[in-house]
């Protein structure tokens, strides 16, 4: 990697500093991205094969593309920690003395 950040930059940064690990983080993701298209392409060229792989495979690419990958992790956390948050609940419908609809027992994720 650092021979591949050399010619793409001609000077190299320091190993281990925050630079070179954001590059070859980047560099990661770009040869991610590659060995995705060249797969694609394969694939499509073959003919019969797996649709559900292939779109599998497409998103992921489209998602790499567009740097979704994080934003996806951050929705799927989120989802996790509303899930722990109400997941212990019991709630309970009721009518109230005017006949109105009534809910308890989600107060704790309400806050």
């Amino acid at each position: 990697m650092r021979l591949e950040l050399f010619f793409r930059m001609g000077k190299v940064p320091p190993l281990g500093s925050i630079q070179d690990l954001v590059l070859r983080n980047y560099l990661e993701k770009s040869l991610q991205k590659e060995f995705l298209v060249n797969k694609l392409s394969i694939m499509a060229s073959l003919g019969n094969q797996d649709v559900a792989k292939i779109n599998s495979d497409l998103q992921t690419y489209v998602n790499m593309q567009f740097f979704l990958d994080s934003h996806n992790e951050d929705i799927d956390k989120r989802m996790k920690a509303q899930y722990d948050l109400i997941k212990n609940t019991t709630p309970r419908l009721y009518k109230d003395k005017h006949g109105n609809a009534k809910v308890t027992g989600l107060v704790s994720h309400l806050e």
